[in-house]
Formats: C-alpha cells, sequence, structure tokens
C-alpha cells in the first residue's frame, strides 16, 4: 500500500515525523530506497559474504535513520550516497514497509522510490558491506536470493513504479 502521509512530512524532523506517525514511536527507524533505470529495472545490491546477517542475500538500498539526520528526506539521500555513490533528486513515493525484531528492539523499515540527479549506471557498492550489483526487471526477481520481507517490498516496489496497487 502506498502511504497516506504527504510528501511535505518526509522533510520534517525525525522527532516531529515520528510524532505524526504515532505507529513508529519507540522503533528503530530503517530507510529502504527503490531506484529504477529507464528501462524500469530495479536496483538490487547483494550484502557481503562476511555480512552477519543474510550474507549474500540482495537487497534494495537502504539502512537506519542517524541521530545527526535532520528528517527522512536526508536519511534517504545519505543512505543512497553511501551505499550506491548516487544522487537523490527527490523522493517519489513512499510504498510498503515492514518491520522485525532484533536485540536491539523492534526496527520499522520504511520503502521509497525515488529519482536521481544522474545516470544510474554509475553505481559505487562500499566491499564492506555489498559485493555486487544486479538491475532487475520484475520477471527476474525469482532468480535472486532475498529475504521474505525484501522480496515483498521488491514486488511492492514494481507495483508502486508500474502504478499499480503496492500491496
Amino acid at each position: 500500500m502506498t502511504s497516506s502521509f504527504s510528501a511535505s512530512s518526509w522533510s520534517l524532523s525525525i522527532s516531529d515525523f515520528c510524532q505524526r506517525r504515532p505507529t513508529l514511536r519507540g522503533k528503530r527507524l530503517v530507510v529502504g530506497v527503490a531506484v529504477f533505470n529507464a528501462s524500469s529495472q530495479l536496483l538490487l545490491l547483494q550484502r557481503s559474504a562476511n555480512e552477519d546477517a543474510y550474507p549474500l542475500m540482495y537487497e534494495i538500498p537502504g539502512g537506519h535513520v542517524e541521530d545527526d539526520d535532520e528528517s527522512i528526506t536526508h536519511t534517504i539521500g545519505r543512505e543512497l550516497k553511501e551505499e550506491t555513490g548516487l544522487t537523490l533528486k527527490r523522493v517519489v513515493e513512499e510504498f510498503e514497509g515492514f518491520e522485525y525484531e532484533t536485540s536491539k528492539g523492534v526496527t520499522a523499515q520504511l520503502n521509497f522510490m525515488v529519482e536521481l540527479e544522474e545516470d544510474e549506471l554509475n553505481v559505487t557498492i562500499n566491499p564492506e558491506e555489498h559485493q555486487a550489483i544486479a538491475r532487475v526487471s520484475e520477471m527476474e526477481i525469482d532468480g535472486y536470493p532475498m529475504t521474505d520481507a525484501m522480496r515483498v517490498v521488491v514486488t511492492s516496489a514494481f507495483r508502486c513504479q508500474t502504478g499499480g496497487p503496492a500491496s
């Protein structure tokens, strides 16, 4: 499902953002960033073999909201730059997220479709976190290992990208 929250809320301080979305209060926040190229292929990153959690699994770029992030938009841009070297132009839409529990508590992953400042073909990954990139069509996603939750996110991203219901 796409979010009923307006794009203006993504620019609020993290504290104000969470105040407007009570279900997020007290949870760790993570963003997922869906990047499509002109051929409607989604950018996926393969986690490094030495990652503690889900080694070798594919995922969309993303990461945790940090204390010094000014807003969700800031987090999206920072994580996109850190994980891919790409520069955020604008956040287009929020789509279906999910929650999971770790030893640090409940984490909520919020997912966003974005547009880039540059050509998506110039991806630079951090080899400590990721070891490969893939650009996949919706028909190809079953060929890439990923968690069940990430498979739902990827499927939702394609639905959102084509204008269909995201869940």
